[in-house]
């Protein structure tokens, strides 16, 4: 189950088919093998650049293509800001370390899984937290109109308040809840040590109020 929505504390989403109630995707997905004990946390070195806001979109009638380009009614999202972009790697980077920790191989990152995590990151600026906005495909769907020939897939999604001064900080916290469940009990219900899972595409945008929207998309 996601955090509970407060004024004062960032929001995660996971969504399991299985489970109507929670909310990170994880499809299709084999148990994984054990795995050794979290010991380490990851270093908090803040990025230097300062963030530009895109503008806010407003829905229009849905387009029901289902390529991975599709707006699906919410128009074309700006390019990644150089503050985005910065951020983008650094969840890269956080993720990775987890995993090699776990004997895991790293996720890679993947230009057409960004492409739609952008997309749904930015539609969700305008309908709100939801891992699927008015007029989108299922997370899985988007996820798999990337590659026809995975079989497995999941999704994390989040949004806090930016910090202006601390950008990476606010970051950090979308995906420490996440983080903190990393154990070997619990490990199988993590996207984030699923061996089954190689690809990821992340997606950062911070909106004009300066809200901090996250999509994490992930495929095997």
């Amino acid at each position: 189950m996601g955090l509970s929505q407060q004024a004062s504390l960032p929001t995660v989403g996971k969504y399991t088919q299985s489970d109507a109630n929670s909310e990170q995707v994880t499809h299709r997905i084999a148990t994984p093998t054990t795995i050794p004990a979290h010991t380490s946390t990851p270093t908090n070195n803040e990025p230097t650049a300062q963030p530009t806001q895109p503008p806010q979109v407003t829905p229009t009638s849905a387009d029901n293509s289902q390529s991975g380009s599709t707006n699906y009614g919410y128009g074309t999202p700006p390019s990644p800001t150089g503050l985005e972009q910065q951020l983008e790697q650094r969840v890269l980077t956080l993720l990775n370390r987890q995993r090699v920790r776990y004997g895991l191989a790293p996720l890679v990152l993947n230009a057409g899984l960004s492409q739609v995590a952008r997309m749904h990151t930015w539609a969700m600026t305008a309908c709100g937290e939801s891992h699927t906005c008015q007029g989108e495909p299922s997370p899985c769907e988007r996820i798999f109109s990337v590659n026809h020939q995975w079989n497995t897939c999941g999704e994390s999604l989040g949004q806090n308040a930016l910090d202006r001064n601390q950008p990476w900080q606010s970051t950090q916290s979308l995906l420490q809840s996440r983080l903190d469940e990393l154990t070997p009990a619990h490990a199988h219900e993590s996207d984030y040590l699923n061996p089954h899972l190689h690809s990821i595409g992340i997606s950062i945008i911070i909106s004009r109020n300066h809200s901090l929207w996250l999509t994490e998309d992930f495929a095997g």
